[in-house]
C-alpha cells in the first residue's frame, strides 16, 4: 500500500491522505511520535514535515517506513523525549507559529478486541504499555478531524508544530479514572508549561481526548484554543450535547457533542453507577440503558456497516476500487474521516469560522448539534448516482453560521 505524502499543505480545499495502517497495529511510540507510514502521512498533513525533518535527522532516518524499527528501540526512549523537550522550546519561541497538542480517542473495537482474546493476543495487548497507541482504522481517522481543524492556521501561512500527548489511550483506564483521563489532562499541561504562557497553542481531541482536553480547562495552565470533538460525557462533561462555544478565562473553546452520541453519557456526575450504566450503553447496540444511535461516535461511510454499494463518489464505485482512490473519492464528497454525528466537511467549516471569529462571552451552549451524515445525504435510492457535497441537506457553511455564527 502506497503512503506518499499528501500533494498540498492543506492552503486549500482539499486533503490527500493515504489509507492507515491495519487494525491493532502501533500507531505512536511510547511518546507519541509517529511508527508507521500511514501515521506520518497524517503527520504530514498537519505540520508539512516539519516533525519528520528532525526526527529524520536525529535518528538518521531516509524514509517513513523506517521509523518503525527505529522508535521502538527502548534504548531510544531518551533521545525521543528530547525531541519532544525541543520541539516544545522551538514552539516557545516561534512567537507566529501555532503549537497543536493532540489526544487521541480510547480504543473500544470491541468485535477487534474479540478477535484478539480469541487468538490469544490479549496477553500481547496488554503487555506493551499504556502509551502503546494500537489503533482500529477509525482511531487512526482521528487525526485527519485535527487536520480539517487547523487548515485555516496553515491557510495563514503559520508554522504549525504538532504533537500527539502521550496518555493511557485504553478501556482500562476509563473504568480507573471513573471516565475522567486525568492522567491525559495533567500530561497535556505539561506540555503547556514547557510551550511557555506566549505561545499559540491549539489542544484538540476526540471522545476521551476531548475529555483529557476539557479537564485541562480546569487546571492552572491552559491552552489559548481547545476544540472538544464528541467528548466522553459531553459537551460540559457532565451529559449537555450540542455546539457549545465561549471563553474559560483567556482560552477559547468549542465543544461539539451530538444530541444523539451515547458517549456523552459516559460520566460520573451521579456517581459510580451511572459512569457504569453510561459504559454499558456505550458498547450495547440497542442502547438501552440511556439513549443514542449506533454510528454516532465511530461510524463512517466505507466501513462495514456503510457500504456504498452501487453508489459513485466523483465517479469512482467504492466497492471496486483501491483504498487509496476510496479515500481520494470520500474525501472529495467531505466524508472522509467523518463520522456519522460529526460529518467532516461540517467540522472543518465549523473549525475554520470558530477560529476566525471566535465567539465573545462565557462558554455556553449556543446551538444544536444533531447531524446524521446517513440523514443527511438520503442514500436511500441514490443507486446510480454521484455523490458530492452537493448531496448534503444542509451545507457546511450553513452549519458553521448555525452553530458559531
Amino acid at each position: 500500500m502506497s503512503h506518499g505524502w499528501p500533494a498540498d499543505d492543506l492552503t486549500g480545499r482539499e486533503i490527500d491522505i493515504p489509507a492507515p495502517d491495519g487494525p491493532f497495529r502501533q500507531q505512536y511510540s511510547a511518546l507519541g511520535l509517529p511508527l508507521t507510514p500511514g501515521a506520518w502521512a497524517d503527520q504530514r498533513a498537519l505540520d508539512g514535515g516539519w516533525l519528520w525533518s528532525k526526527v529524520a535527522g536525529a535518528f538518521g532516518l531516509q524514509t517513513p517506513d523506517q521509523a518503525e524499527e527505529a522508535l521502538r528501540d527502548p534504548e531510544r526512549l531518551a533521545a525521543q523525549a528530547r525531541l519532544v523537550r525541543e520541539t516544545l522550546d522551538e514552539a516557545r519561541a516561534d512567537r507566529d507559529g501555532v503549537l497543536v497538542l493532540e489526544l487521541l480517542p480510547t480504543e473500544l473495537n470491541l468485535a477487534e478486541t474479540a478477535r484478539a482474546l480469541a487468538d490469544d493476543l490479549w496477553d500481547d495487548l496488554r503487555g506493551v504499555g499504556a502509551n502503546d497507541f494500537r489503533a482500529s482504522r477509525e482511531i487512526a481517522l482521528v487525526r485527519r478531524y485535527h487536520a480539517h481543524v487547523i487548515a485555516s492556521l496553515r491557510a495563514q501561512g503559520r508554522q504549525v508544530r504538532a504533537l500527539v500527548v502521550p496518555y493511557a489511550n485504553t478501556l482500562e483506564n476509563i473504568l480507573d479514572r471513573r471516565g475522567r483521563p486525568t492522567d491525559g489532562a495533567e500530561a497535556l499541561a505539561r506540555y503547556l508549561t514547557r510551550a511557555g504562557d506566549d505561545t499559540v497553542t491549539v489542544a484538540v481531541g476526540y471522545s476521551q481526548g476531548a475529555t483529557a482536553v476539557g479537564l485541562t480547562l480546569a487546571g492552572a495552565r491552559r491552552p489559548k484554543v481547545a476544540v472538544m470533538l464528541a467528548a466522553m460525557g459531553g459537551a460540559d462533561l457532565e451529559g449537555a450535547d450540542g455546539a457549545w462555544s465561549g471563553r474559560v478565562g483567556d482560552t477559547r473553546v468549542l465543544s461539539l457533542a451530538n444530541a444523539h452520541d451515547p458517549a456523552r453519557y459516559v460520566h460520573d456526575r451521579d456517581g459510580l453507577d451511572d459512569l457504569l450504566a453510561g459504559m454499558i450503553n456505550f458498547v450495547d447496540p440497542q442502547k438501552r440503558l440511556r439513549g443514542g444511535r449506533v454510528g454516532i461516535h465511530g461510524s463512517y461511510y466505507g466501513d462495514e456497516l456503510h457500504p456504498l454499494d452501487g453508489v459513485t463518489v466523483h465517479g469512482i464505485d467504492l466497492p471496486a476500487s483501491s483504498p487509496e482512490r476510496r479515500a481520494w473519492a470520500l474525501r472529495r464528497a467531505g466524508m472522509d474521516a467523518g463520522t456519522m454525528g460529526y460529518p467532516t466537511a461540517y467540522i472543518r467549516a465549523v473549525a475554520a469560522r470558530f477560529l476566525r471569529r471566535p465567539p465573545d462571552g462565557p462558554l455556553r451552549r449556543r446551538a444544536r448539534w444533531d447531524w446524521d451524515l446517513r440523514e443527511q445525504l438520503r442514500l436511500n435510492g441514490l443507486d446510480g448516482r454521484d455523490l458530492d457535497l452537493r448531496s448534503l441537506r444542509t451545507g457546511p457553511l450553513e452549519v458553521a453560521e448555525q452553530t458559531v455564527g
